[in-house]
């Protein structure tokens, strides 16, 4: 259940020297993650619900949840081939999560662009 999850999590960092702040900031942010892998809400991961955390599409989903967030600048719940190209220039972007899942699509989109 959750306090299994937080308890290896807090271990794994507590090892690697890890301040009891960050360790605290973990804790939460695995109370988040757990709360929305657990779908049937029972406190508990069955198989299909671990799945998603193990095989990377929880973390695959949660980066695309975060790239939309940041390219729908006008907020209608789709995005525009010029969304798609002004993402880069935001400053949360970069270097996070949103950018690695979708760099080869933004390429691809310019190139179409700029034809």
């Amino acid at each position: 259940g959750l306090e299994e999850f937080l308890e290896v999590a807090a271990s794994a960092l507590e090892k690697k020297g890890a301040t009891p702040y960050y360790v605290e900031q973990s804790a939460a942010e695995g109370r988040a993650i757990f709360g929305e892998l657990d779908a049937d809400g029972d406190g508990v991961l069955d198989p299909h619900e671990f799945y998603a955390y193990e095989s990377g599409s929880y973390a695959g989903m949660a980066a695309w949840r975060m790239f939309f967030e940041l390219a729908d600048g006008d907020r209608d719940g789709g995005l525009t081939v010029d969304e798609l190209v002004k993402v880069r220039e935001n400053q949360g972007f970069g270097g996070s999560a949103a950018y690695y899942h979708s760099k080869r699509w933004i390429e691809v989109i310019e190139t179409l662009k700029g034809s």
